[in-house]
């Protein structure tokens, strides 16, 4: 049972207006806080609210900032943003739910560094809602339906709650400020019989309109020649060398390869001919991974000019969806290369300059690295360093709740050499320009250090590393009965032990499923980097990419112990590392795989609390990548990805973010270059100390 605590809080303005886009809901006369003294202990001193979580179990334990019955109307503000520190030595995930009276809610986490403060942004507008729903199978996002039991209403918010969801340990953060902000965009319900097609002929969102919606192909014509007046005008910064690295800085050894130094206290990239490289990046250059599905979906397209039978038509397999009879090749179209062929065809007589145009873009936007999921003909231009991925199709632990490969399977090493032959073919690993290779993307370590554990247990009995872990068992305990005295369980023989998907009572299994998580985490790196470094030497190995958030201690401590670059997809407000502050955790090179920040005001479906305005990721652009060149860990970061994706849902799993430094018609968004321009400019002089 909650319980209230009121607090003498000076006025902030009569009924806490401080201005007519801005509502102070705390520190505001009235408000009282409250929370469950069950799973947190919370004290108000001087108008901050101090939360400590983490000393008893629970799964969202924080404190609630409710709002009075007369004040729950919101609508007018765009959006809510809570100022938040973390009180304690480590990393601190702290997260913001915005409840709406019986309509959902919205989550936005932020992941602070210790002692560090820090800004949780929820947009609470919602700007386009469709009067019924309308059947858009393939896609992950879909438009908002009015009155739908889950639709979010900014009209009827009952409170805000500050969390961290299942602290593993004691967290002590405290919340500072919330408060409404901005002016809501104007809400504009459309008519589902009115709203098919989604998308023009271009690709772009029908509905709605934006600074850059091309209209014609005069419009595209005019975008190119503004581009390249602007691209005129904005040559490569004069302190690089041709791979990018710092030319004001220390010279350093030169090896002909990428490779690591720490100088100064500070983790560095080395570039080959040895000066100090920091990666500043985008993914997926080019547009090879932009088709979206067409078949069985005709209804969501106007017509275009190529037909479905044009020159960008693919056939890809499965595709987002609940039909079985969905999930099979179907055809599909890539809008982004028919823009690119409508834009540039008259001038270049052709498409296939893209690559040229691409490596020039980078650099004049400040940026040094084509990163994971490019278009490898541009990346072997050998004109900007890269980076590419090597992804084997390794047997599975199948007990895991996601996909793990079984680093003792018979095929683990044969795939990976086999894969790896493939980027020795096109020429990758023996390219100086290649800055490394990452090894299997986004694997589900579990969230705690005994997830391969219960993993391994859950497999059936064929499963390779469940027979080398009951190996380890029988040269531990020597008999089973020793074993089921130790786990407290009654397997009537080896054979049954190896039998049983049951995991065991943590209480007494515990040390052997944590200790199994770290053996299957070693072996996993070790025998990468071993693979790697043998079969592509002299390119860096870069890790397996982190989803972060999603990863205990041990996997992280592995990693960094075997790979060249610790490697973590981190997509918060700024590149706070899950781990890494622990004591005596390895101190090592680390590298930001992917991140970013979605665009508002764009078309694209979707929940609109990700979402931020042009000038919004503009900033945090900024932040995100200053943040990482002050921390002596980070060696690079790579937004994701190039171009925003398909509206409709990307082929391989129905993603439609509009994520890119691109639209779906090739013009750039120029805040974010603008953005990339700044940071890039200054990057190594902020990097190094000057």
């Amino acid at each position: 049972m909650k319980r209230m605590m009121c607090l003498a809080v000076a006025a902030i303005a009569a009924a806490g207006m401080c201005r007519a886009s801005e509502l102070k809901i705390w520190p505001r006369e009235g408000m009282t806080p409250e929370w469950d003294p069950k799973v947190c202990t919370v004290e108000v001193v001087d108008g901050a609210v101090r939360v400590t979580v983490g000393e008893k179990k629970a799964t969202w334990p924080g404190v609630f900032f409710p709002l009075p019955r007369d004040g729950r109307d919101l609508g007018a503000f765009a959006r809510i943003d809570v100022v938040v520190t973390n009180l304690t030595d480590i990393p601190v995930t702290v997260g913001l739910s915005v409840k709406s009276e019986g309509t959902g809610q919205r989550n936005r986490p932020i992941r602070l560094a210790p002692h560090g403060c820090g800004t949780i942004r929820d947009h609470i507008d919602t700007t386009v809602l469709l009067d019924r729903k309308v059947e858009m199978t393939g896609l992950r996002h879909g438009p908002a339906v009015a009155g739908d039991k889950g639709l979010f209403d900014a009209g009827r918010i009952t409170g805000c709650h500050i969390y961290v969801q299942r602290p593993p340990c004691p967290q002590t953060f405290a919340v500072l400020e919330v408060t409404a902000r901005g002016e809501a965009d104007k809400t504009e319900t459309l008519r589902a019989d009115d709203f098919l097609p989604v998308m023009d002929e271009y690709g772009q969102p029908r509905h709605g309109d934006w600074p850059g919606k091309v209209q014609c192909d005069a419009d595209l014509e005019k975008a190119r020649e503004e581009e390249e007046a602007w691209l005129a005008a904005h040559p490569p910064f004069a302190d690089r060398d041709k791979w990018g690295g710092w030319t004001k800085g220390p010279q350093l050894r030169a090896t002909g390869a990428f490779r690591t130094e720490k100088v100064d206290g500070k983790w560095w990239l080395v570039d080959p001919d040895g000066r100090l490289f920091w990666s500043h990046g985008i993914d997926c250059v080019g547009e090879r991974n932009g088709h979206t599905r067409i078949s069985d979906r005709e209804a969501l397209f106007s017509p275009f000019n190529e037909g479905f039978n044009g020159p960008f038509q693919d056939c890809e397999g499965w595709m987002r969806g609940s039909d079985k009879e969905f999930n099979k090749a179907a055809k599909t179209y890539n809008f982004a290369l028919a823009n690119i062929r409508r834009k540039y065809i008259h001038s270049w007589g052709g498409v296939w300059k893209y690559g040229e145009l691409a490596h020039r873009r980078l650099h004049a936007w400040g940026m040094n690295t084509v990163g994971d999921w490019s278009h490898i003909d541009h990346s072997l231009m050998h004109k900007t360093p890269y980076t590419v991925d090597c992804t084997a199709g390794i047997t599975e632990i199948e007990g895991n709740r996601g996909y793990m490969a079984d680093p003792f399977a018979p095929d683990f090493e044969p795939k990976l050499v086999s894969a790896l032959a493939g980027l020795r073919k096109a020429g990758v690993t023996d390219d100086p320009w290649c800055i490394g290779i990452f090894v299997n993307n986004e694997m589900i370590w579990g969230e705690d250090d005994r997830a391969l554990g219960r993993a391994v247990v859950r497999s059936p009995a064929d499963q390779p590393v469940k027979i080398e872990m009951l190996n380890r068992l029988m040269e531990k305990y020597g008999d089973i009965e020793s074993l089921n005295a130790a786990w407290g369980t009654d397997y009537a023989s080896w054979d049954a032990a190896l039998a049983s998907t049951t995991v065991p009572d943590e209480e007494k299994a515990g040390e052997d499923l944590e200790e199994c998580h770290r053996i299957v985490a070693e072996e996993y790196f070790a025998r990468v980097a071993a693979i790697v470094h043998r079969e592509a030497p002299g390119r860096l190995y870069l890790g397996c990419r982190f989803a972060e958030l999603k990863c205990g201690e041990v996997a992280y401590r592995m990693a960094a112990r075997y790979c060249d670059v610790l490697t973590a997809n981190i997509y918060m407000p700024l590149p706070v590392p899950h781990h890494g502050h622990e004591p005596g955790f390895p101190d090592c090179p680390m590298l930001v795989g992917e991140f970013y920040f979605q665009a508002r005001g764009t078309g694209y479906f979707g929940p609109g609390e990700s979402k931020f305005t042009q000038e919004e990721r503009r900033v945090m652009y900024r932040d995100y990548v200053e943040c990482a060149l002050r921390d002596p860990r980070f060696v690079g970061t790579h937004w994701f990805r190039w171009g925003d994706q398909p509206l409709t849902g990307r082929g391989l799993d129905g993603e439609n973010f509009s994520c890119g430094f691109i639209d779906i018609c090739d013009s750039p968004y120029w805040e974010l270059v603008e953005a990339a321009r700044e940071v890039g400019a200054e990057m190594y002089p902020l990097r190094y100390g000057q």
